[in-house]
């Protein structure tokens, strides 16, 4: 190996020149596979990641298709409280799910509420009729 500097010859492991104390580049490391494919591929994708679209990065968290059921509705209307609880809990992660479910416990709420009264209303009533 030399110099470029003043040609003079140098050792393969010398940083520097001892002739001229010109710094020398390292020598070229020996790259393992998956480096000098990342190499090819560098600046292949628009994003800037090595990964083609379809595989999303492992610390990307991958979303499920969202599929709204009728069981999650049920269950919100039977028991207002779960579905509430649902609804805060899913309102960010499943939009159109916890939006069902939140109505559901709404209108299952409302009804429980309705009948309630009613019940109420009949037991006072009942008696005055007899």
């Amino acid at each position: 190996m030399f110099c470029p500097k003043c040609g003079s010859e140098v050792g393969a492991n010398d940083a520097f020149c001892r002739n001229c104390g010109a710094p020398l580049a390292p020598a070229e490391q020996k790259k393992n596979w998956s480096d000098r494919i990342d190499d090819a591929l560098d600046g292949f994708f628009s994003s800037g990641d090595r990964r083609p679209p379809e595989y999303p990065a492992p610390d990307k968290p991958v979303k499920q298709e969202e599929k709204p059921s009728g069981w999650w509705g049920a269950l919100g209307f039977f028991a207002p409280t779960v579905g509430l609880v649902l609804y805060l809990v899913w309102n960010e992660e499943f939009p159109k799910r916890a939006k069902k479910i939140g109505k559901c416990a709404i209108a299952g709420f409302v009804v429980s509420l309705v009948v309630t009264l009613a019940l109420c209303l009949l037991t006072a009533l009942l008696p005055l009729m007899l």
